[in-house]
């Protein structure tokens, strides 16, 4: 009765060491099971395990042996086994609770709301399961629903079943297809709350708790999912590093991991068993995986800055075609990105502009991508597209949890690039784009190398051809790279239509001429940046221009004679000397 007192004021320690004390009074010799003796100390165990229930979490596994003894004692005490079978749905064990509640009196009120919670709990881990089987075949960006239905699901059950530590594993795996490496990071250095559940007691014929989560027979694929596997914090750790493009990180810890992963494979192979939920193999391959990446992209940098360009475009094309992959996302944007200032040294600016948006749309807020396809699009004289692309810079960078947006460094340069596009879109908002560098090729090219050239670029940009190249894109990435493509293909078809004939190309020639004569007047009078240059003082009223916008020569100024007070003086006295 004090325990009780003690429980209803929420004083639960107090009340557990109260039901304690009350158990060592017990006789010692075990009381025949069902008989007043048994029915007093199964009271006692399962008042102490609701106490237990209710100071967390962290004593589920104290409540669960407490109630598995008192239904020992007392097999038809239908609040111990109610009880039990909360503790093994809080834990994740859907199915033991179901056969505990099944063994008891099922037509309770409370025994049938706690069999429909573990059942509902039982479907819903299902679903979850095949959402995410679906979402890891899906390509590219077409996971993110699936994924996302799935993580609304699991926040769901692990409101339920807080301490089924597989729970943990599925959400992190969910934030790994959603491309959310932060949160599936943190994901991994939360703990369930408790510990491994003890066997229960023979007498109760209860199937074995498992420790690996949920087991479903009729559908195995699932199983990889619902089981926990033991290194599954090293192994999301690891892929959240690579996809996060922090390669030698990422080899580290995959490493380390299929280390720790062959050990325990020995230790079993030695007393016996089979290793459970093995990850060296799929580790060590993508550690493989990752060093031909390295070296292909190693060698491409090396390739550049020795100004081989062309061997840099190779190595790049190597290093893309290793995985395609959605955790390779960010690192096949940034090789897209290098490719793409390789092919902009060649002047292949088309190119240059392809291989942009492809960085673009596999990681939508990599800044160097935006920062060099709006310096193309500048050249090119595309001054709309230039703006679009340093305002999503900007925009981004607003947002401190964007990964890859500008870093404040380059804000001001950035801002400073903006303006001056604005400054050319208003001052050339006529002028045509600049066909030549569109068309890849030189102003002196003959009739029959613009039509080859244009064939060439025809092919290489159809929207059709990148359309059917683009494995590993979602439907939304594919879709945007082909919009981008049929816009680049037009650029190409009207720069083609201008430059083949010769009326026109001739006309687009005297207008560059002029416009480069005007352009070359007005940097002579104004600064270099284009802006008007403020005149120094000496010259600012004894200079004239001439009809070239040249300066004459200074004028020449009267020397000063510089006085002393004594000169002042005596200047003062003469002056008024009559």
């Amino acid at each position: 009765l004090k325990g009780n007192k003690e429980f209803s004021d929420e004083s639960y320690n107090t009340a557990i060491n109260v039901y304690t004390q009350a158990l060592h009074l017990a006789p010692t010799t075990a009381p025949e099971p069902g008989s007043k003796g048994a029915s007093s100390i199964a009271a006692c165990l399962n008042n102490r395990a609701a106490a237990y229930l209710m100071m967390g979490t962290r004593c589920i596994p104290q409540a669960y042996q407490d109630c598995a003894q008192a239904i020992v004692l007392n097999p038809e005490y239908a609040r111990a086994r109610q009880r039990l079978a909360t503790c093994l749905i809080r834990t994740g064990h859907f199915k033991q609770a179901q056969h505990v509640l099944n063994q008891g009196d099922a037509n309770e009120s409370a025994a049938c709301e706690i069999a429909k919670e573990a059942s509902t709990c039982l479907e819903d881990l299902e679903q979850c399961c095949k959402l995410l089987t679906s979402a890891s075949n899906a390509p590219g960006s077409d996971a993110y629903h699936e994924a996302k239905e799935a993580m609304d699901l699991i926040h769901k059950l692990r409101g339920l079943a807080p301490a089924a530590e597989f729970l943990l594993q599925m959400q992190a795996e969910a934030h790994l297809l959603l491309g959310q490496y932060t949160q599936g990071n943190s994901v991994c250095s939360e703990s369930p709350g408790c510990g491994l559940l003890p066997p229960p007691p023979s007498e109760l014929n209860l199937p074995d708790v498992p420790s690996h989560g949920i087991t479903f027979d009729e559908d195995p694929a699932h199983n990889r999912w619902s089981q926990l596997h033991p290194s599954w914090r090293k192994w999301v750790i690891a892929r959240v590093l690579y996809g996060q493009n922090k390669m030698d990180k990422a080899k580290s810890a995959m490493e380390e991991m299929a280390s720790v992963e062959r050990t325990a494979s020995e230790l079993h192979s030695k007393v016996g068993t089979a290793s459970p939920n093995v990850l060296a193999e799929a580790a060590q391959n993508l550690v493989q995986i990752v060093e031909r990446q390295l070296a292909h992209k190693t060698a491409g940098n090396n390739a550049f800055h020795m100004e081989k360009h062309e061997e840099a475009v190779t190595h790049y094309n190597q290093a893309v075609d290793v995985s395609s992959s959605r955790f390779a996302s960010r690192f096949n944007a940034v090789c897209y990105c290098n490719r793409a200032a390789a092919l902009h040294s060649l002047g292949r600016y088309a190119d240059a502009l392809g291989d942009c948006t492809r960085a673009v749309v596999l990681s939508p807020t990599y800044y160097k991508a935006l920062s060099r396809r709006a310096m193309l699009s500048h050249e090119i004289r595309d001054y709309s597209y230039a703006i679009k692309d340093l305002e999503t810079m900007i925009q981004a960078a607003r947002d401190t949890d964007v990964n890859g947006a500008v870093p404040p460094s380059s804000l001001a340069e950035t801002r400073r690039r903006l303006q001056e596009a604005r400054t050319a879109s208003s001052a050339r908002r006529d002028a045509p784009l600049y066909h030549y560098h569109i068309l890849q090729v030189k102003s002196t090219a003959t009739e029959q190398e613009i039509k080859k050239a244009y064939r060439q670029m025809a092919l290489r940009h159809h929207p059709d051809k990148v359309g059917n190249g683009s494995n590993g894109l979602g439907a939304e990435q594919k879709a945007s790279l082909v919009s981008e493509a049929e816009r680049l293909f037009k650029m190409i078809g009207a720069a083609a239509n201008v430059l083949s004939t010769a009326s026109s190309r001739a006309e687009f020639d005297s207008t560059e001429q002029y416009s480069k004569f005007r352009q070359s007047a007005s940097m002579s009078r104004r600064g270099s940046t284009g802006y008007r240059a403020p005149e120094p003082a000496s010259t600012s009223f004894y200079t004239r221009r001439g009809s070239t916008g040249q300066p004459f020569k200074e004028a020449p100024t009267r020397s000063r004679r510089t006085y002393s007070t004594a000169d002042y003086t005596h200047h003062y006295r003469n002056w008024w000397t009559p």
